[in-house]
């Protein structure tokens, strides 16, 4: 038999979060490698500039075509290859793809729509959470609301102020889904929803 041994606990108080708004929209992913880090590229968008770029939603690759797409998101990671490319570099760069037609949509009208990166602390000296910041509209952050020392009254706080003020990611208020709580000594995530935050997910489903 083998020993098993009790796994170290981290120490709440060198605890550390991070908590940005949780958008209503499609979970997507922007993947890029440089020549020589990939081999099989049948999934990707293609080849530019010696990288590969796959655009890809919560379960699946996607093409640029409307019957592979999804929302138009891999449409426009094609049509914006090489700026995503210089922006972000190589890796895989997980975010939300919201906007017109997509979930609550947030008052944006006429197919606008943007993709804001999940880790808004990596990206916040040079990606805005309103569009415009980089060379491709479109591309944001997710808001950053807290970071800083664990404090459970901080979530409390937030979850009020979202409520009375909306979400930070439009620029007219628009009512918000809830946030994501990333604690870093046990590297996990966890949703917080302003709305029946106390159903799991298949009974929000069945009502």
């Amino acid at each position: 038999m083998d020993f098993q041994k009790w796994p170290s606990i981290p120490r709440l108080s060198k605890e550390r979060m991070t908590i940005t708004e949780k958008i209503d929209g499609t979970n997507s992913c922007i993947r890029i490698r440089s020549e020589g880090s990939y081999e099989d590229i049948s999934q990707s968008l293609g080849v530019l500039d010696g990288h590969a770029v796959w655009a890809q939603s919560r379960s699946r690759f996607l093409k640029a075509t409307k019957a592979e797409d999804n929302f138009g998101f891999a449409k426009w990671v094609d049509e914006n290859a090489q700026e995503l490319i210089d922006i972000l570099g190589p890796g895989d760069h997980f975010g939300e793809w919201w906007g017109s037609g997509i979930q609550r949509g947030y008052g944006l009208e006429k197919g606008e729509k943007r993709f804001s990166l999940f880790n808004a602390p990596r990206w916040m000296e040079t990606i805005k959470v309103q569009p415009g910041s980089t060379a491709v509209h479109a591309l944001c952050t997710v808001p950053l609301l807290y970071s800083g020392e664990f404090e459970g009254g901080v979530i409390s706080r937030l979850k009020q102020t979202l409520r009375l003020k909306g979400s930070e990611a439009v620029e007219h208020a628009f009512s918000a889904e809830g946030m994501v709580v990333y604690l870093r000594e046990v590297n996990a995530s966890y949703k917080v929803l302003l709305e029946n935050d106390d159903l799991h997910k298949w009974a929000q489903v069945s009502e």
